[in-house]
């Protein structure tokens, strides 16, 4: 942490001649010793001198490590009022905001589970529609969510464990090796135990590919550190630490959540209470058919179609199962949702 006295980007620098070979130097240096930055919030520049010309920079950081973002990856990096200094100080704080609870995402190794089957077959099978549609529903994939959340607790901790005990055996067996061999029976579990090994660290892999919203395929990288490390900075990145509401800085989670609240709500208001009229002078038209057609009920075979063009790493809740051998888990028919989502009514 320090004055680097240098920027990494030509945004980072106001009224200032940016040297963009001094910046890739630092920006290689930053690569080459595996540095992560956090983003900062409170201001965008460090360097405020008091002089007629304006010239604003970012030079104060904090750099990390892989470490230290792996076990605070929601920490923010705020920086301060200037005092008497021409440098704003920079804090870096690790403890995490608690926004309430976090959105519940389905994974593609789950698809062709038989434990995910029988949750999702016993929640809709013992669905009753004893309310409004639409809170029915609600109710139904709540009680999906739920149970799924306890399996994958319990599954998580026997992967764990797993993990650990094939990992210690496979050590066993290959320090007996280097010192007076193995038998048959021996390499034959040696074998067995690595491609189980394997096959676990596959199915954490899918799921961090997932979190890390990248393509696997292209980048060609199966590294499960590389894709924690993403994971982790876009969680960095992407937090909310705060806002800054009327002048003054907002750290609060209850506050932030109304705010966005009233902005949101403010955005899809109706500002005008009557709206001129609207003359059709000709204009291309519909038929009858095809009007009727826009609002006729979703077949079986629309449905499946749109299912299967979702994209399947965008880690989707129970209300949405993507593609690639998804909807299986649910039974393979189309109808249920149809029938939860378009028959019940509002």
């Amino acid at each position: 942490m320090g004055d680097f006295n240098e920027v990494r980007h030509a945004d980072e620098q106001l009224n200032s001649r940016y040297d963009p070979n001094s910046s890739s130097a630092f920006n290689c240096f930053i690569s080459r010793v595996g540095f992560l930055e956090y983003q900062m919030v409170g201001g965008k520049y460090t360097y405020i001198p008091d002089n007629l010309d304006v010239k604003f920079s970012k030079l104060d950081r904090i750099f990390v490590c892989e470490r230290f973002l792996d076990k605070w990856p929601l920490a923010n990096l705020k920086v301060l009022n200037k005092g008497w200094s021409d440098h704003c100080p920079v804090v870096l704080n690790c403890a995490a905001l608690d926004f309430g609870p976090t959105p519940f995402k389905m994974f593609n190794s789950w698809v062709g589970s038989k434990e995910v089957t029988e949750i999702v077959n016993r929640n809709t099978g013992a669905w009753v529609l004893n309310s409004k549609g639409d809170l029915a529903f609600a109710k139904l994939l709540k009680g999906i969510k739920g149970d799924l959340k306890k399996w994958r607790e319990f599954k998580c901790f026997q992967e764990n464990l797993e993990l650990v005990t094939f990992s210690n055996n496979a050590q066993l067996l290959e320090k007996k090796a280097e010192s007076s061999g193995l038998n048959a029976e021996e390499k034959k579990a040696r074998v067995s135990i690595r491609l189980k090994l394997k096959d676990l660290e596959i199915a954490k892999a899918k799921d961090l590919l997932q979190k890390a919203r990248i393509k696997w395929l292209i980048n060609g990288d199966e590294n499960s550190s590389f894709f924690h490390i993403v994971v982790n900075k876009n969680k960095a990145s992407n937090r909310i630490h705060g806002l800054t509401i009327n002048e003054v800085w907002i750290a609060e989670p209850k506050t932030i959540k109304e705010e966005l609240r009233k902005f949101f709500r403010k955005q899809f208001s109706e500002p005008m209470r009557r709206r001129p009229s609207f003359v059709n002078w000709d204009l291309p038209t519909i038929t009858t058919e095809e009007a009727e057609m826009l609002v006729s009920p979703f077949t079986t075979d629309e449905i499946r179609l749109a299912i299967e063009g979702c994209g399947g790493n965008k880690a989707p809740g129970p209300d949405v199962v993507g593609s690639h051998g998804g909807f299986p888990l649910v039974g393979g028919d189309y109808c249920w949702l149809q029938c939860f989502v378009y028959s019940i009514g509002p």
